[in-house]
């Protein structure tokens, strides 16, 4: 009678365990922020000089175009962006090696060497683009250059990213008569979905 009782315990005891024993305690506190896996992008109003959300965007791959005011002339400009270096790091928009910025068909560059150069510390990106010679062109709506942002890691978790012009820098404008004049960029809100 020991042994059936012995027996009937540990068969009740089996049940209890492989269907979660009945209650329903959760261990380890607040689930985890999932992580990212793409980067969403509002653009800022259409005016002015502002970088807008390229078609050539992908899930984690976000490719912006610096688009300047129609009927503006200038010659080139210059440009900071900070963006999160935890979240995001500066990509080429298309994938070249030792560069992060595509150059759009507004400023013609000419023949090597052209005057286009970018760098990018601590999450900060220079940006220099200048036509060489010739007379001043007209913005359209045409992209003047192309960036991009892809996501630092797998393991970035969801949320706002922080991006814009860098403090204490100033974006300027080649003008047609080649001075420099300083230009404000519009830039959207960044967020790792």
């Amino acid at each position: 009678m020991n042994m059936k009782t012995t027996l009937l315990g540990t068969v009740i005891l089996l049940s209890l365990v492989a269907c979660g024993g009945g209650n329903n305690i959760t261990v380890g506190g607040d689930p985890q922020t999932p992580s990212a896996t793409s980067l969403a992008y509002q653009d800022p109003a259409p005016t002015g000089f502002r970088l807008v959300r390229s078609a050539a965007s992908s899930g984690a791959h976000l490719v912006l175009d610096l688009k300047g005011p129609a009927g503006t002339q200038g010659k080139g400009v210059a440009f900071f962006l900070k963006a999160d270096a935890a979240k995001v790091t500066w990509v080429h928009p298309t994938g070249v090696a030792g560069t992060c910025v595509a150059p759009g068909s507004v400023f013609p560059l000419g023949t090597a060497p052209q005057l286009l150069k970018d760098r990018v510390a601590s999450g900060s990106l220079q940006v220099g683009l200048f036509q060489k010679g010739g007379t001043a062109t007209t913005l359209a709506d045409a992209p003047i250059l192309s960036l991009a942002l892809d996501l630092s890691s797998a393991s970035v978790a969801t949320g706002a990213v922080s991006l814009g012009l860098e403090s204490g820098k100033q974006a300027v404008l080649l003008g047609a008569d080649g001075s420099l004049s300083p230009i404000s960029i519009s830039v959207g809100s960044l967020s790792a979905q």
